[in-house]
Order: structure tokens, then C-alpha cells, then sequence
């Protein structure tokens, strides 16, 4: 028997199979990578545009207030809660976590949360220093009677004693 030599080699048609799909699975490779390099992205939009449309709402929020009001919103917005106290405070109630970096999400999550808490019990005592007619700053007997009317209503935490930090 003699060979056919006029058609290739079995190894040579694979070659050449080879190097011609290569470049399409390149190609839709490189597609796909930019796909998802513009689905990112169109994430990235989202959060700017969020961002943006967020800040433009404060602006025309904060340009609506008084000149007080203007003010008080400055110090709660620079107000801050020490990452290592808030750190101490959790890791008091939960000891597992006392390995927590201060920058961890949670602790930041708890100094947020610690924010809006103080913000709603200095309003409240606000009210409460207005309801009595009283002028000028609040006084620690109106925080006190805001806590009060908030452990009342249960917006108060509730803990028990020995978790508390010395």
C-alpha cells in the first residue's frame, strides 16, 4: 500500500485548525474581559451618580436652613466617635471580636449608628428644652428626660450591666 501524499499530514490539518479558531477564542476573550470591564465600570457609574445626585440633594438641603440650623448641621456632620473607644465598646459586649481592626466595616457600621443615636436624643432634648420654654443651650436635665422619653418609647439599647465598659 502506498501513501496519499497529495493531502497532508493529520498533525498539519490540526495545526492549522488550531491557528485559525486561536484568534477567535482570543478575540471573544478580549470581548468578554471587556464586557465585564464595562459592567464594572457601569457599577462605578451608579455609585458616582448616587454620589453625585446625594451631594446636590445635601446642597439644596442645607441651602433651605436657617443660619442656626446651617451651624448645627456643621458640627454633626465634623462630629466623630473615636474608632478605638467604639472598637473597646464592642469588643466588651462581644469578646470575639476584640481582634477586630478599628477600620473594619463593623466598627465603622456601630460609629454611624452611635452617630444617629446621639443626634436623635440631643433632638429630642431640644424639644424638650423648647417645650418648657426654656432659651439657650440644653442642659443635662433635658438629655435626661429625652433619655427617659426614648427608653419609654424603646429606642433605647438594651444591655445588661455587666457588659458595660469600666
Amino acid at each position: 500500500m502506498e501513501a496519499d501524499l497529495s493531502s497532508p499530514p493529520v498533525e498539519t490539518k490540526v495545526e492549522e485548525f488550531v491557528e485559525q479558531e486561536t484568534p477567535n477564542v482570543v478575540q471573544e476573550e478580549k470581548d468578554s474581559e471587556e464586557e465585564e470591564d464595562s459592567e464594572v465600570s457601569d457599577v462605578y457609574d451608579e455609585e458616582d451618580e448616587q454620589v453625585r445626585l446625594w451631594k446636590q440633594r445635601e446642597r439644596e438641603i442645607f441651602a433651605n436652613l436657617n443660619e442656626d440650623d446651617q451651624e448645627r448641621f456643621e458640627y454633626y456632620r465634623q462630629g466623630d466617635l473615636d474608632k478605638n473607644k467604639v472598637k473597646k465598646l464592642v469588643s466588651t459586649v462581644n469578646p470575639a471580636l476584640s481582634m477586630m481592626q478599628p477600620d473594619n466595616p463593623f466598627v465603622i457600621a456601630v460609629k454611624g449608628l452611635g452617630k444617629l443615636y446621639a443626634g436623635e436624643l440631643v433632638e429630642m432634648a431640644v424639644d424638650i428644652r423648647n417645650e418648657r420654654g426654656e432659651k439657650g443651650a440644653i442642659r443635662p436635665v433635658h438629655l435626661r428626660e429625652a433619655y427617659r422619653r426614648m427608653q419609654k418609647a424603646g429606642k433605647t439599647p438594651k444591655y445588661r450591666k455587666n457588659f458595660l465598659p469600666s
